[in-house]
């Protein structure tokens, strides 16, 4: 093995230690972000910021699970609305992008008599009542469409139910 090649292994090795061993002295929970990238910068990791994305106002809100320094970095800055993106051997603080907004839904609805499984002829669905929408339902079925994600409430009636 040549002088140039241990040379080289040896210089690797000593930058794998520098990271692996990048760790900011816990506890991190309730200190500025900002001082946790610090702490990570100079234990060896390449973080690169704006201060203005680090305000010293951001804080930690919770004890991180990651032990790694780039995703301990990316998981102590994720609740803020920003992430590492590594370019050229460097990682770079930047804003997160937004995730696309989740498209309109729709629930479809079948009422039957419990008793004969037979269809309702007729009947009323109420989206989160008493002011959502109404729509009828007839011989059984009845739809909803262009609902916006998360929980709703349906009110289903009918006569003699």
């Amino acid at each position: 093995m040549s002088v140039g090649t241990r040379w080289a292994l040896l210089v690797g090795c000593l930058l794998a230690t520098t990271l692996v061993n990048a760790q900011p002295t816990p506890p991190l929970r309730g200190r500025t972000v900002q001082s946790v990238v610090d702490e990570l910068r100079d234990s060896g990791a390449p973080l690169v910021y704006s201060s203005n994305l680090l305000p010293a106002t951001l804080t930690v809100g919770s004890e991180p699970a990651a032990t790694e320094p780039l995703a301990l970095a990316r998981e102590i800055l994720l609740p803020h609305g920003l992430t590492v993106r590594e370019e050229d051997g460097v990682w770079l603080v930047v804003r997160a992008t937004a995730a696309p907004a989740p498209e309109p839904g729709g629930v479809a609805l079948r009422a039957v008599a419990g008793y004969a499984a037979s269809p309702i002829d007729a009947f009323t669905v109420e989206l989160d009542p008493p002011s959502g929408a109404t729509v009828a339902g007839v011989d059984g079925r009845a739809a909803l469409s262009g609902l916006s994600p998360g929980r709703h409430t349906l009110r289903v009636t009918a006569p003699a139910f």
